[in-house]
């Protein structure tokens, strides 16, 4: 009989890896490593930021480096990385009730359900990262 994998408890399954759980965890992996590799190709083949610059648009790049626009985006209280911290976790949680009202009064339908499901991944996915960096071990509670 085979014993469950330590990790997950799972028993093993026939795969590359000791448990569902586990296999799960590598192809989840695998997939973002060739989403990575795909977008990396795309953008080093320089089609992406040719048919952005074609069609008028800013690339990649220079949006990563410093847009027109960040100045009007930027909140004038994030003037730290506590400050950031508080602001991060003021929208996430902006958006995470707009999300849990809409989804109790059944409004699944409301033509910003998907905007604010979004937006509240989104904040959702920065917010735990961001602590999970400031954390002095990020691994040890990924759950708080």
């Amino acid at each position: 009989m085979s014993t469950p994998c330590e990790k997950h408890a799972l028993l093993p399954v026939v795969g590359q890896s000791p448990c569902a759980g586990c296999e799960i965890e590598r192809l989840m992996a695998e997939n973002e490593q060739l989403q990575a590799k795909l977008l990396r190709q795309e953008v080093e083949s320089g089609t992406l930021a040719e048919r952005m610059k074609a069609a008028g648009m800013m690339t990649v790049d220079e949006m990563l480096s410093g847009a027109p626009m960040d100045a009007f985006h930027r909140h004038a209280g994030v003037n730290s990385l506590e400050t950031f911290a508080q602001w991060i976790e003021m929208r996430r949680r902006e958006f995470l009730v707009m999300r849990a009202k809409r989804s109790l009064d059944k409004r699944e339908d409301d033509e910003l359900y998907e905007w604010v499901l979004a937006h509240s991944g989104v904040f959702s996915e920065v917010h735990i990262n961001f602590k999970a960096a400031m954390s002095k071990d990020p691994l040890a509670n990924p759950g708080q």
